[in-house]
């Protein structure tokens, strides 16, 4: 695309993300029993978990019965979680994304990955369904602008 085209592609994808992205909270300070990592060390960690197929099955049912995903269903109750841990009512969840939304892409060799911000509102002290129906917005409008930031 072209950005110097207020008309192109790019430019509505940069104005989107520019219009999502703005007052993003530098930091969420958690309350954490280990040590703060060295400055500049920012290294997730990984945590395994395996889901009881009953459990899942539950997850699919509120999913469909909110037309949203088991991604979204999680994805608010992370944020849920986070937002009791202090995180405050504006979660941003990064998600990476396979960056091929183009089918001319599927046959290239390259990595494509991008890392879409997804911020979760909880402002208002929504009901859980509210919520869902707020990180499906949330979701959809930031798959449809995936090519950026």
């Amino acid at each position: 695309g072209d950005d110097t085209n207020p008309d192109s592609l790019l430019t509505a994808q940069a104005g989107y993300w520019k219009s999502t992205l703005a007052g993003l909270p530098d930091r969420i300070d958690l309350p954490t029993d280990l040590a703060e990592k060295a400055e500049g060390d920012r290294r997730g960690e990984v945590a395994e978990l395996a889901l009881a197929a009953d459990l899942h099955a539950d997850l699919v049912r509120v999913a469909k019965g909110h037309r949203s995903t088991v991604f979204m269903v999680l994805q608010s109750a992370l944020a849920v979680l986070l937002h009791r841990l202090g995180a405050g009512t504006d979660i941003p969840i990064g998600t990476p994304t396979a960056g091929r939304a183009q089918q001319e892409l599927d046959t290239l060799i390259g990595n494509f990955v991008n890392t879409l911000v997804l911020r979760t509102d909880l402002s208002g002290d929504p009901t859980f369904a509210e919520l869902l129906d707020r990180v499906r917005e949330t979701d959809l409008n930031a798959y449809a602008h995936q090519d950026l930031p």
